[in-house]
């Protein structure tokens, strides 16, 4: 599994050591970076960027998954087994590979969501037979924004996002002329590898976002 790409977390991700994981949310109007805190869980707000600022660290971070068509035009010869997993007509999206190269997490979708990308599910494959091991679905109304593995490849990390449709008089107005006005909320899910044990947030910890998309990130390796 050389051929595998990955990139090791950073310990400078933020003044803050604490943090481990970015979560960057991005709307029309602001860019909204939280750190993740491994140790105790929690989610804090960094700070708020206007959308188009000069100093948004565009540069300083980089996604931890890869988009399904990135990872196989930089694994070519180990995409058809990965293809060999979906189910008839499934799609995958975003690819995830532990640390140990023991996991790689795909995020799912089928054919009723081809058309605007809501992945409802997570399969983890081996890549020691390049078989799924577990199907996780995530609680109805959520679907996967993103995925990332902590450093120690002990647990997935899972950005779950749902999305709701603006019903203010100009949002039905919008509406009614075809193009609905999404409102996004954000959570956060963590799979136990080691327990094999699945947990979601009964909370968002970003809510009612207008046209609001996110993301993991970390930092660029030195």
């Amino acid at each position: 599994m050389a051929v595998l790409f990955s990139v090791a977390f950073s310990n400078e991700l933020f003044a803050n050591p604490d943090f481990e994981l970015l979560i960057r949310i991005r709307e029309h109007k602001f860019v909204h970076d939280y750190g993740f805190a491994a140790n105790s869980g929690n989610i804090t707000k960094i700070k708020t960027y206007n959308e188009g600022s000069k100093d948004i660290p565009w540069d300083n971070f980089i996604r931890t998954s890869l988009p399904w068509t990135v990872w196989t035009e930089r694994n070519p010869s180990e995409a058809p087994n990965f293809k060999k997993v979906l189910a008839d007509k499934e799609f995958f999206s975003e690819i995830a590979i532990s640390p140990d190269f023991h996991w790689v997490a795909l995020s799912v979708g089928n054919p009723d969501s081809v058309i605007n990308h809501k992945h409802k599910e997570i399969s983890l494959v081996s890549t020691s037979d390049f078989k799924e091991k577990k199907r996780i679905k995530l609680i109805k109304g959520r679907y996967v924004g993103d995925l990332a593995w902590r450093s120690d490849s002990s647990k997935l990390l899972v950005l779950e996002k749902t999305e709701r449709v603006g019903l203010n008089p100009l949002e039905l107005l919008s509406a009614f002329a075809g193009h609905p006005v999404p409102h996004n909320s954000f959570y956060l899910a963590i799979f136990d590898a080691i327990r094999g044990e699945f947990s979601e947030a009964t909370s968002p910890f970003a809510e009612d976002i207008e046209y609001a998309s996110g993301w993991f990130a970390q930092s660029k390796p030195n």
